[in-house]
């Protein structure tokens, strides 16, 4: 079966009229198809991801109210004192990407912070975590696991999606997962899909990069939602893809860049027409004619014909 890109569908009903790259193909774009790297959207999982927005990650730390969180399971063994630099750090970054009313286990003082920072789903102890839910694995959680079974299982049982090395144990923040061995396998077949869209990407013509960026891209670093956006530009504007721009505690946990900086785009370029799914969270002009693209956290699986 051949997969083709199609990132740009008709927009729902109460998407503001704007004009977005169509979605023919010419040039370059042959070579993505040609190398058959799996970026196709199933017209049924857009409509899916369509009334899904809930659950995009925010891009930024501009937080709504959420459903309050379920009632404390705390406990004396989940009690910690301040956050540690490494602790801040990661904190910081779930209070700016993770929807603030997903629910977020963690030690007592985190789930303090977090809650000031507007994540009204953060909860001290673990009680009964489900898939989707997150942990954020300080050290006073990963002492407290030592001797409560319920936070070691979560822990078990979960994928990490950000990570930093504190002194002498990692902070992390994770995944609940339903089936952790199914959870594993669709990491490992998204990082094989990057690296075919990245060789893919390499080789069109309509997008120029340099040999440092071309490594990182034909390596599967590049988010595959910016990849299959790069090709649908390409087919309208010769742009360059100058760089790579990484979240260092995502790289650390496995992630990939989910955003790029972009020459040879209009300054005032829109995306309000483009699918929910791949749609960029942020367009920010630079100096010197770059455009920065930036795409929310997510760990859904890209919408692909299978």
């Amino acid at each position: 079966m051949q997969w083709r890109p199609l990132p740009y569908p008709h927009p729902p009903a109460d998407a503001a009229p704007t004009t977005a790259p169509p979605t023919h193909r010419r040039g370059g774009a042959g070579a993505l198809v040609a190398a058959g790297v799996v970026l196709a959207v199933v017209a049924v999982v857009l409509v899916v991801v369509l009334t899904r927005g809930g659950d995009t990650r925010r891009p930024s730390a501009a937080h709504s109210s959420g459903v309050a969180p379920a009632a404390s399971t705390s406990s004396p063994s989940t009690t910690s004192s301040a956050p540690t630099s490494a602790d801040a750090t990661l904190l910081q970054w779930a209070a700016a990407n993770l929807p603030a009313s997903t629910r977020v286990f963690t030690d007592s003082a985190a789930a303090s912070q977090l809650r000031r920072s507007g994540l009204s789903g953060a909860v001290a102890g673990v009680g009964e975590c489900a898939p989707n839910d997150y942990l954020v694995v300080t050290a006073a959680l990963r002492a407290a696991a030592a001797t409560d079974h319920a936070v070691q299982r979560c822990i078990d049982t979960s994928l990490p999606v950000a990570v930093v090395r504190g002194d002498g144990t990692d902070v992390e923040v994770r995944e609940v997962s339903a089936d952790l061995a199914a959870a594993k396998q669709q990491r490992a077949r998204a990082a094989a899909d990057r690296r075919r869209g990245g060789r893919a990407l390499a080789a069109n013509s309509r997008l120029t990069m340099s040999a440092a960026v071309r490594q990182q891209v034909e390596q599967g670093q590049l988010d595959l939602r910016a990849e299959t956006t790069l090709v649908a530009l390409s087919t309208q504007y010769r742009i360059t893809l100058q760089r790579l721009v990484a979240v260092p505690a995502e790289t650390a946990a496995g992630m990939p860049a989910r955003t790029v900086e972009v020459a040879g785009l209009p300054a005032d370029i829109s995306f309000a027409a483009q699918a929910t799914a791949f749609r960029p969270a942020a367009v920010t002009p630079l100096a010197g004619g770059v455009v920065r693209l930036t795409w929310a956290f997510s760990t859904a699986p890209v919408p692909v014909l299978d």
